[in-house]
């Protein structure tokens, strides 16, 4: 299998910095606790928030001009905490406190659970697991922090494999690469591993960063975008260039 890359080289460092060039962007008013967001192909963005003791999902749009507005919010019946596109119009969700360890929704607000997926039959805490989707493998991806555990279930054949590498410790984000492998975010150790859906790491990456906790690839798959968990004070988003 080809790998999505050989070598990965940090361009930018610090978030604070970042955001405050970026000052012709305007900010949708939003007084809730945003958790996780994902962009789509179309400028829309989803991102899923704590709003008075249940979970929502609020669809935003950014112009060109940077202006981002509130198009609508749609209410779950479940504790979504990480989200990630699937297919078509509909996301998947990990699970906070529901038997069911992820779980679909799709653009105009209907719930769902995925099939023939072989995921851990336990119900989990918030920030224990994360979940991401490979569309080319149809397999969804899922992150067990404590069990230093990464699921790889293809929901066509039910096939699971379980990735246990000594490499993989407190699993978190992870996301998919545009030729089918994904990265996840191994926060104990502070590296980003590149994988394949048969569990095989290929890459090992040593960011310099404390406690990654979530992972993005831009669109054309020659940036990746890595932020840390509050258990390092100081807080960063680090963009990288992938070398092929």
């Amino acid at each position: 299998m080809k790998r999505c890359s050989k070598k990965i080289s940090s361009t930018e460092t610090n978030a604070t910095k970042e955001c405050t060039k970026q000052e012709n962007t305007k900010r949708a008013k939003q007084t809730n606790i945003p958790y996780f967001v994902k962009i789509l192909k179309n400028i829309k963005v989803f991102f899923n928030f704590s709003e008075q003791g249940y979970k929502a999902i609020a669809l935003l749009v950014v112009s060109k001009s940077n202006n981002i507005s509130l198009v609508r919010t749609m209410r779950l019946s479940f504790y979504g905490m990480s989200i990630c596109p699937m297919e078509g119009d509909m996301f998947i969700l990990s699970t906070c406190g529901h038997p069911r360890a992820v779980r679909t929704i799709t653009v105009s607000g209907h719930e769902g659970d995925v099939q023939h997926a072989c995921l851990p039959d336990k119900t989990f805490k918030g920030g224990e697991s994360q979940c991401t989707y490979v569309e080319a493998h149809k397999t969804v991806v899922f992150t067990d922090r404590d069990d230093h555990t990464v699921y790889m279930s293809n929901i066509e054949n039910g096939r699971c494999h379980i990735e246990l590498s000594d490499q993989i410790r407190f699993p978190k984000g992870a996301c998919p690469c545009i030729d089918g492998t994904v990265f996840v975010c191994s926060a104990g150790t502070g590296c980003i591993l590149q994988l394949t859906t048969q569990g095989t790491v290929l890459t090992t990456h040593d960011i310099s960063m404390a406690w990654p906790f979530a992972v993005s690839l831009s669109r054309d798959g020659t940036r990746l975008a890595v932020s840390n968990s509050e258990k390092d004070k100081q807080k960063k988003i680090k963009l990288f260039k992938i070398l092929r």
